[in-house]
């Protein structure tokens, strides 16, 4: 209860075959033939990695994902410590971005898996199965470089994309905008710009022609 995006705490499998979960829950098996242990005891570091795809919890109904770490103790043993990582806050957090008019942002993984969506009800759905044309056309920005801006279509309408990788997974976050709403706030800086050149250049003609009327050279000239 420490952290609200890990309400079930964390829990710890040693090569020794024992296990420890402060929710109580019991694994049913051994916990040494669980592939989130085998992937982790995998590793030769001690870094934090996201285990195989995120999936609906069972006791909360939120989406997670788990994350793993191989951790070695004072007496000697090893094994590999977990937590579930409740994935609501992120996709509120999401959610709560708006771009321009009608820009957004989605995270996504590389299997075409939604993480988050301004539709609720499309997280955890692949976007195949939602049969949308505009997330068939985002889905396009998946291979693109990270901070470079993607110009894509959907229907009639022009979008601008782009992708940033959540580090040590496969996600992309995919910020959007419509490319009528991005131009229409550069080209109002552009008239703006433009009105303000001229209105200058007004003063200045005006500032030019007093100063020379009221020069003594000007009046030996006339």
């Amino acid at each position: 209860g420490r952290y609200y995006m890990m309400p079930t705490g964390v829990y710890l499998g040693l090569n020794e075959g024992s296990y420890v979960d402060p929710s109580g829950w019991d694994p049913g098996k051994d916990i040494r033939e669980s592939k989130w242990y085998q992937q982790g005891m995998g590793y030769n570091n001690s870094y934090y990695y996201y285990y195989d795809v995120p999936y609906f919890d069972s006791d909360t109904g939120n989406l997670c994902a788990t994350v793993i770490r191989h951790v070695h103790l004072k007496d000697g043993r090893e094994g590999v410590l977990a937590s579930d990582l409740m994935m609501s806050a992120c996709q509120e957090y999401l959610n709560s971005v708006s771009i321009f008019d009608n820009g957004h942002a989605v995270m996504i993984t590389s299997e075409n898996l939604i993480l988050s969506s301004p539709n609720a009800d499309w997280c955890g759905m692949t976007i195949e199965e939602t049969g949308d044309k505009f997330y068939a056309a985002l889905s396009k920005l998946m291979t693109a470089k990270d901070g470079e801006v993607q110009e894509f279509k959907s229907g009639k309408e022009v979008y601008y994309g782009v992708v940033s990788t959540v580090d040590g997974t496969d996600w992309k976050v995919i910020d959007y905008a419509k490319q009528k709403d991005v131009l229409s706030d550069v080209y109002t800086m552009f008239n703006f710009i433009i009105a303000a050149g001229f209105a200058m250049m007004a003063v200045i003609v005006v500032l030019f022609i007093t100063t020379l009327t009221t020069s003594p050279y000007w009046s030996v000239m006339i």
